[in-house]
């Protein structure tokens, strides 16, 4: 059963818009397709071809190195379908690149090519040739397809190359170029290499401007404003040119902005807005702001069924487990990334006590005062800890075992002993005395009842001990989990063993696995064994195992002792099942965004869960003509990425990528997630409102890679689709995972 999560925002004033158009497309033999639409909704799709093998319809060529089409807007009718330019050789290198296709109000198409060979049309050509290694090639192609109105080469001696094509309401072409040379044709003197603005005339007859600026990076995206500016955008800055192209404005975007390589874009008071994605990261979002954080938390509270965060949450992008008071069950301290956290109201609040990270927490079962952590991240470097005070102040202890840390660090406590302790970490220790003295080390008496050597003769073996388990059930009862391995080429193994006199002899277990322990009844569980299912030892029993039907791939178990034989499994789809008869049969309880890591149960059945909270999310900012923030917002669920974005005339902001479930949803086309990874597109109004959200997927992965807001106000989108469920028509050029969508407001 799938289930969703969903975040509906209060809808404005708005109507929602619609989906006019889901098609699907073939673009298979296609390299560096364009996909875009003309003024009047015909669909325009190009890419450069190897063969001659696509459909033509009232062509100008049946042959060439470049396809271009023309679709009617239902993309159920081939307007024109032609080839240009000279068919690629076998064996020879390519004579030009597509960069970039437009349509100008008219329904012309504008391209924009590499040219390093005169294998291009010219027409009315301003240069009919190649001058050099490389230049430039534009031609416009009547709307009818019958014809160019001009093609022509521009460029130097040495080698130039064009990045990105705008056109202006009268249909004359900007293109951006970085040039190798000193003689590029009607430009100024300028050193080696650099950036170019060409504008020209509508005709293609001549150059209207050159204007030179030098970004940080060649490549960028352009737009041209109702006035004539043209704003060319890039990661670390947008450049904004005057009509006539004799002056020029750099706006720098913030350092913080240009470390998530933005997509920017001018307003039209001077200001700009930003978009991009962000990983774990604090931006300065405003208090109106959709989306404060990001959608992820580490620590989720289970009552009932609900699965709520803490109304005091913890800081941190993971917790790396649990500890529960074993008198008094609303106390619970959790290790994370950002230190040892304690509640005192069972989850609802909680509280730091250690203020770096802990990879583990320990509370000794005979006394509520003391408790035991490892501290630090890296491996080697942790360091045991004890606080005798409930974590008010801290000493370190068992500093003497300095050979521990190297593959992890584990420490349990015997709940039927006073002062036994165990730590694994590589070797292999216990103590008697609380910590004071430790015996055992490497190879010792859990790694004498390993054979010695590989069968074959191939390498000595080493045993690292990964994970200590104390039963709570039995006294002096521990498993220890190792790692077997060798010098040499042999495989890596696991070996589960165990010892009922507290670790000063061992038994080599049948099966390996980190063993789950119920403490009322010593039943001992092993997940996903065999895989995909459950196997119980009741009361610790190995020679009887019973096999049960799990709910699906566990990661991570808990026990009630305040309800003997109830336990809860949290599964690899983020599904929580819980099972008042010791496994025999589950109920499903609650699903989390993620699966939990860790489980641990308090006080009145109260679970507490852990989550990833590593986060990917899209972020929208607004600023001022000063570079001032004037509006900002996370975007996402915690799987959102930003692939593309666009601003409209009305200054209206959108922004569309992939996205997992969660995304916030305002006048949605669909508003419930499909699937794997569904596309999303979001509009803001020019004051950071957010118009509307939608999601646009079905069962499995959807993604939407470019928009283009259309003279009319809508949106043309293209993406990608690999659900079968997701409803599309096929267009009259074939059928593909290529999308193409026209969202109407």
């Amino acid at each position: 059963m799938l289930r969703l999560l969903v975040l509906l925002l209060p809808v404005p004033l708005a109507a929602a818009p619609s989906l006019a158009l889901s098609l699907s497309v073939d673009l298979s033999g296609l390299l560096n397709p364009q996909i875009t639409a003309d003024a009047q909704g015909n669909l325009i799709v190009a890419g450069m071809v190897s063969d001659c093998s696509r459909p033509v319809v009232n062509p100008i060529s049946s042959c060439g190195g470049y396809w271009i089409a023309k679709l009617d807007p239902t993309g159920a009718t081939i307007l024109f379908a032609t080839y240009i330019g000279s068919p690629v050789q076998p064996g020879r290198p390519r004579g030009a690149v597509l960069e970039s296709v437009r349509a100008d109000l008219a329904g012309n198409i504008v391209i924009l090519s590499t040219a390093s060979q005169t294998s291009l049309p010219a027409v009315n050509a301003m240069q009919s040739a190649v001058n050099g290694q490389s230049n430039l090639h534009l031609a416009k192609l009547a709307a009818d397809g019958s014809g160019f109105l001009y093609a022509t080469y521009l460029g130097s001696s040495g080698s130039d190359f064009a990045y990105s094509l705008a056109l202006d309401g009268s249909g004359a072409a900007y293109v951006t170029v970085f040039t190798r040379s000193f003689d590029f044709p009607g430009a100024p003197q300028f050193t080696y290499e650099q950036n170019l603005l060409l504008k020209f005339s509508t005709d293609g007859q001549r150059l209207i401007y050159i204007s030179v600026f030098t970004p940080q990076v060649p490549a960028g995206s352009l737009r041209v404003d109702a006035s004539g500016s043209a704003q060319a955008s890039y990661p670390y800055e947008i450049f904004q040119f005057s009509p006539d192209g004799s002056s020029s404005r750099r706006i720098p975007l913030p350092q913080w902005v240009t470390t998530h390589s933005p997509l920017a874009f001018l307003t039209g008071d001077g200001g700009f807005w930003v978009a991009g994605t962000a990983s774990d990261s604090l931006l300065p979002v405003t208090p109106d702001a959709v989306q404060s954080s990001d959608m992820r938390v580490p620590y989720l509270r289970i009552q009932q069924g609900q699965a709520n965060p803490a109304m005091q949450p913890m800081t941190g992008y993971g917790i790396d487990g649990f500890a529960v008071d074993p008198i008094e069950r609303f106390r619970i301290y959790a290790a994370t990334t950002t230190g040892l956290f304690k509640s005192e109201d069972n989850g609802s609040t909680w509280s730091q006590l250690y203020p770096s990270a802990v990879q583990s927490v320990l509370m000794d079962p005979f006394d509520q005062n003391t408790l035991y952590i490892v501290a630090g991240t890296l491996i080697p470097n942790g360091m045991f800890l004890r606080s005798q005070d409930r974590g008010q102040t801290w000493a370190r202890f068992a500093a003497e075992l300095t050979d521990v840390g190297y593959y992890g660090h584990s420490i349990a406590a015997d709940p039927q002993t006073p002062g036994k302790l165990y730590i694994a970490g590589g070797p292999f220790y216990h103590s008697e005395d609380g910590g004071g003295h430790w015996s055992g080390g490497w190879g010792g008496s859990w790694g004498a009842i390993l054979p010695p050597q590989i069968t074959d003769g191939s390498g000595e073996l080493g045993d690292q001990a990964l994970v200590v388990t104390a039963d709570p059930s039995v006294a002096g009862r521990v498993y220890v989990l190792s790692q077997t391995s060798c010098i040499g080429f042999c495989p890596i193994e696991l070996t589960l063993a165990r010892s009922d006199d507290g670790g000063a002899s061992f038994t080599l277990l049948k099966n390996a696995f980190h063993p789950q322990i119920d403490p009322s009844t010593g039943d001992v569980f092993a997940p996903n064994l065999p895989a995909g299912q459950l196997t119980v030892f009741r009361g610790g029993n190995f020679d009887v195992p019973e096999v049960l039907v799990s709910p699906g791939k566990i990661v991570s178990m808990a026990f009630d002792p305040q309800n003997p034989g109830t336990l809860y499994v949290a599964l690899d789809t983020g599904d929580i099942y819980s099972s008042g008869d010791g496994g025999r049969s589950f109920q499903y309880l609650a699903t989390l965004p993620t699966p939990a890591a860790n489980l641990a149960v308090g006080d009145g059945g109260v679970i507490h869960a852990s989550q990833s909270a590593h986060a990917t999310d899209g972020f929208a900012f607004r600023f001022d003509g000063l570079g001032n923030v004037i509006y900002g917002t996370y975007l996402g669920g915690g799987q959102t990425t930003v692939r593309a974005a666009a601003i409209a005339p009305n200054g209206h902001f959108f922004l569309a990528g992939s996205t997992g479930a969660g995304l916030p949803i305002v006048n949605a086309i669909q508003p419930l997630f499909g699937g794997a990874q569904d596309g999303f597109l979001a509009e803001f109004d020019a004051s950071g409102a957010l118009v509307s959200s939608t999601y646009l997927g079905g069962s499995g992965s959807e993604e939407i890679n470019s928009i283009t807001v259309l003279p009319d106000g809508s949106v043309l989108a293209t993406g990608a689709s690999a659900s079968p469920d997701f409803v599309s028509q096929a267009s009259a050029i074939g059928a593909g995972s290529t999308m193409i969508w026209r969202i109407v407001p």
